[in-house]
């Protein structure tokens, strides 16, 4: 370069103007960072002289206690959170949605104590165990219509209740069911599967007592299945006999209990009140549930031809009992499967976007411990479980 600068013709070239020696570069450089630096304010010439240096490493040494020191403290929070998110489990006492002095709480409570859901008995859970039923048919139902096709009823069709031998399983049924302990936690201390001070309605055997009473057969054990359809109509319309309330009523009880067609009685059910309170929390549910299979099963394997086709199930309105149980299982499947899905898609879009592998699995492991994050901080700072709100922000 030096050389060039003596010579004459060199020093005639255009070309010769923009060339500059490596050290004038350097100086440049020198002189434009030292005027930079100066015209810093303090908090920036605190992140420019103390804090980079922690992050990034300075000139003499590429150690870089800052940035270790938060990534360790990142990992071990990170760690914690996907310990306490992994911890989650569906609630063990009922949801509370608001703080126990809000204005919902106490409204709440006041109806409650003034008799705002009707008798006491509306507390519990009303169970029925229904024969005749196979399964519903949803052939063309469609989820995000819900309200509409929800299906046909599939009868059984060797179900037929005026048999003999059907009538006596039907009664022995309610017999096992009145006298059947509960060791849920649900049923709290009463221990049996009925609510105490309840009787379980067995229909059959009510049409038996009518048909002893009025018919003059009181031997009868059974109704006799050539005089069962009179007996039944006389029982559900006789405005005279063993019958309270009105003949509205009546009809609109006994044909959830006994259903039937032009042609021929599809189903008969046992109905009874729970020793259970609703609504109860998920794993009190299940723990009940469970109770009722397990006797629905013993029954199903004892029953004769014609009556296997046994299920139970509640019928209280839907958000409580079994529907709410049934709820809050989808909630946390559909959770899970998200989480199945949602990462190994965004993985697959970063690698897209970023056209490195390391980059996307780094951004993909930050998203997880996001989303720990909020799970895990609902479970180990507020010692939330995993309810509704919990599920769906997950």
């Amino acid at each position: 370069f030096d050389s060039r600068q003596h010579d004459k013709c060199y020093q005639l070239c255009p070309y010769s103007k923009s060339v500059v020696s490596d050290d004038s570069v350097i100086m440049r450089q020198e002189s434009a960072e030292r005027s930079g630096v100066e015209k810093l304010t303090m908090s920036e010439r605190f992140f420019h002289e103390r804090f980079s240096p922690l992050i990034c490493g300075d000139e003499k040494s590429k150690f870089k206690p800052g940035a270790i020191t938060f990534l360790i403290l990142l990992i071990s929070f990170a760690g914690w959170m996907i310990s306490e998110a992994t911890s989650l489990h569906p609630p063990s006492e009922p949801e509370q949605f608001f703080p126990q002095e809000h204005t919902y709480n106490k409204e709440q409570t006041t109806r409650l104590r003034d008799g705002w859901e009707g008798q006491e008995d509306a507390a519990y859970l009303k169970i029925v165990f229904m024969f005749g039923i196979t399964t519903t048919d949803r052939d063309g139902y469609n989820w995000l219509f819900p309200e509409y096709n929800r299906g046909l009823v599939t009868y059984d069709l060797d179900f037929n209740i005026k048999n003999a031998e059907s009538q006596r399983f039907y009664m022995e049924t309610c017999d096992r069911i009145a006298v059947a302990t509960c060791d849920a936690r649900a049923c709290k201390d009463s221990g049996t599967l009925v609510k105490p001070g309840t009787e379980v309605t067995c229909l059959i055997r009510s049409m038996l007592q009518f048909y002893r009473t009025y018919h003059n057969d009181t031997s009868a054990s059974v109704i006799p299945e050539d005089k069962f359809d009179n007996v039944a109509f006389e029982f559900f319309t006789d405005d005279t006999k063993m019958h309270e309330g009105t003949l509205a009523d009546r009809m609109a009880k006994y044909l959830q209990l006994l259903g039937r067609d032009e042609l021929r009685y599809n189903f008969v059910a046992v109905e009874f009140r729970s020793s259970a309170t609703a609504p109860m929390t998920n794993t009190l549910s299940h723990e009940l549930y469970d109770l009722h299979e397990e006797l629905a099963d013993q029954l199903r394997h004892e029953a004769p031809a014609g009556m296997k086709s046994l299920f139970q199930t509640d019928t209280n309105v839907p958000g409580v009992g079994w529907t709410w149980m049934r709820v809050e299982d989808a909630l946390i499947q559909n959770l899970i499967t998200g989480f199945s899905i949602c990462f190994p898609v965004a993985f697959v879009v970063l690698v897209f976007a970023t056209g490195n592998v390391i980059i996307a699995l780094f951004a993909t492991t930050a998203i997880a411990c996001i989303v720990a994050g909020v799970l895990g901080a609902a479970r180990a700072f507020y010692g939330w479980d995993l309810g509704i709100a919990e599920s769906i922000s997950g």
